[in-house]
């Protein structure tokens, strides 16, 4: 009767530890081995607070890195050098499953943005402001800072390089509402490069932007404008 007991107990102990085994969380991966590429592409769902943080941040690297999206073709390319425009990939065809990233909004923006969206924004005249700013390196992690803030009438807006540092490069990033909606690095300021993005009655549109690499870091004279000698001049 021990016998048939000892064994009993024996095996209750060998199926316990091999449930344990069956059930155990395998080893979390060591994700400082890992490049940003693989670390971006983990599972977001079943990953630690830590690792959710890193699979983030690697993430956004990615998002402003060297491609252009936009988001519902808001934002396209242009070149006042040759005049043409030019369609940039949809952020969910480049990033499928990825959130589109976000901004922090400035409250009396988010409040304006509300006046307007409520009243309408009235028709003005055509406008083309130069902004002279000194670009940083764009952050790997965060978007490039905001220097200008576009109310939308419905008509275009162009965004393009005018002065700067000989053969600099610069990266321009569009958001509304808290919401980005393009991202366009390495624009030339020699050739008068920049991004237009299409705008939507009463809502207030911010514009970013940071220097592409460490030798463009420098002064800027960027002009943003809805003239339509500007915004509409293209092939």
């Amino acid at each position: 009767m021990k016998k048939t007991l000892s064994i009993v107990l024996s095996m209750a102990m060998l199926s316990s530890l091999f449930a344990f085994s069956a059930n155990a969380v395998a080893p979390a991966a060591d994700i400082s081995k890992m490049s940003v590429e693989q670390v971006a592409y983990m599972d977001l769902n079943s990953a630690s607070p830590a690792t959710k943080e890193a699979i983030l941040a690697a993430r956004d690297e990615i998002i402003h890195g060297d491609q252009a999206w936009t988001v519902d073709g808001t934002v396209t390319l242009i070149d006042l050098n040759n005049g043409t425009e030019e369609k940039i990939p949809e952020f969910s065809e480049l990033f499928p499953g990825w959130d589109v990233p976000t901004v922090e909004v400035d409250p009396g923006q988010a409040a304006l943005e509300e006046y307007f969206l409520t009243n309408g924004v009235p028709k003005a005249s055509y406008y083309k402001e130069p902004y002279n700013i000194f670009l940083n390196l764009g952050s790997s992690f965060a978007a490039s800072p905001r220097f200008a803030t576009v109310f939308g009438t419905g008509d275009p807006v162009a965004c393009y390089g005018y002065a700067g540092p000989v053969n600099g490069r610069f990266n321009l990033g569009f958001s509304t509402g808290g919401k980005e909606l393009g991202w366009v690095p390495n624009r030339s300021v020699e050739q008068q490069q920049g991004a237009k993005i299409a705008t939507t009655n009463g809502l207030v549109y911010d514009v970013r932007a940071s220097a592409s690499n460490p030798e463009s870091v420098e002064w800027y004279t960027l002009v943003v404008t809805n003239d339509p000698e500007i915004t509409d001049r293209y092939l």
